[in-house]
């Protein structure tokens, strides 16, 4: 009897807990013992803007990295993988070079299986305009939301990852931050990194 209402209890007793991972790689997620459900939220990395010479001051900022949520029914002890990814590399130069995109994000099965979710990177600070970099796309979650488009200006401001991401980068050649901003593009010397991406398991 005594063994039976402990099982009881434990069934009950779960405390909800949220695991936020920032560090870039690949990893392998156990999930909680107890746990039942999970929210899964995905954050692409931003791309970095582009630098410009002193001549040229127009350039785009980097667009912000996409994200993606979804809800899975789990089993403690189980695994899953996932990904965190990096920003776009600054560009440091005094040439005009366009930046770089932003890497994608993504959680999938391991022993645990569900279906695999994507946050894109943001798009590259281009030098031709009319825009800045594009906004990161996701797929496979129930939400999919687009990161902010980066602007092509003097300089190019960075656009901000998106779902209450990180923002872009403000001012000339400023870093955007993590989650999944876009940086700035400078004028002059380095432009601004984009912010790695980020991955969110909230269990209960």
């Amino acid at each position: 009897m005594s063994g039976l209402l402990n099982v009881l209890l434990a069934g009950g007793s779960f405390t909800p807990v949220t695991r936020n991972y920032t560090a870039g790689g690949s990893f392998t997620e156990t999930i909680p013992v107890g746990a039942t459900s999970c929210v899964i939220t995905v954050w692409g990395g931003g791309g970095s803007g582009g630098a410009r010479n002193a001549g040229a001051s127009v350039g785009g900022g980097g667009g912000g990295g996409s994200a993606v949520s979804a809800s899975f029914s789990v089993t403690g002890s189980l695994t899953m993988l996932y990904t965190v990814s990096g920003g776009g590399n600054l560009v440091n130069t005094v040439t005009s070079l366009s930046g770089n995109p932003g890497a994608a994000s993504s959680v999938s099965s391991g022993t645990q299986t569900v279906t695999t979710i994507t946050g894109g990177g943001g798009g590259a600070g281009l030098l031709s305009g009319p825009t800045g970099g594009a906004g990161g796309t996701g797929s496979g979650g129930a939400t999919n939301f687009t990161g902010t488009t980066g602007t092509y200006a003097i300089p190019g401001l960075g656009g901000a990852g998106a779902n209450g991401g990180g923002a872009g980068g403000n001012s000339d050649g400023v870093d955007g931050t993590q989650p999944g901003g876009g940086g700035a593009a400078s004028i002059i010397g380095s432009s601004g990194a984009g912010g790695n991406g980020q991955v969110r398991f909230a269990y209960t």
